[in-house]
């Protein structure tokens, strides 16, 4: 940034004079403010470029557009327009009325004595399964394994002797 603007000062005044001898001296501030305008807004476009080209800011850039890449290969593009077509199929189908019928059904099913038997029934198994009944069910699981592992040729012999 430093550097530019020492080119500028040192070419500015040069520049200046090579216009002043081929215009005139009003043409020569004219062109000299055009010009002062269009360094200031060089300038200002070159710091924030510097900003936008700092090492972060491009390993940032580098790693979007890696990971879009990534993304975005040809099997993940169909697959995406694929489920967008479904689902706008599926969106244009559903019209009020059957979205009004549909509720009317589920209302009729959903009396209040439905859900407080549910809500009764989701207690019940939330005092039900306290974390020793868990344990002590996990165990008996664990017990009867071998059990029934034992017990299978005794009950197979049986049931064959008694279809005999």
């Amino acid at each position: 940034m430093a550097v530019s603007r020492l080119l500028l000062s040192i070419c500015l005044p040069v520049l200046a004079f090579m216009v002043a001898s081929a215009f005139g001296k009003q043409d020569l501030v004219e062109r000299q403010a055009t010009l002062a305008s269009l360094i200031a807004d060089l300038t200002n476009t070159l710091a924030a470029l510097q900003t936008l080209l700092s090492a972060d800011s491009l390993n940032n850039i580098e790693s979007l557009v890696t990971n879009g890449a990534n993304l975005l290969t040809p099997t993940f593009t169909n697959q995406t327009q694929s489920l967008i077509g479904t689902a706008s199929a599926l969106l244009q189908g559903i019209n009020t009325n059957s979205v009004n019928s549909l509720l009317g059904s589920v209302s009729l099913i959903l009396t209040p004595q439905l859900l407080t038997n549910v809500t009764n029934i989701l207690g019940g198994a939330n005092d039900l399964l306290t974390p020793e009944f868990i344990s002590q069910t996990k165990a008996l699981i664990a017990n009867a394994g071998p059990l029934l592992s034992a017990l299978s040729p005794l009950v197979s012999a049986l049931s064959s002797a008694a279809i005999r």
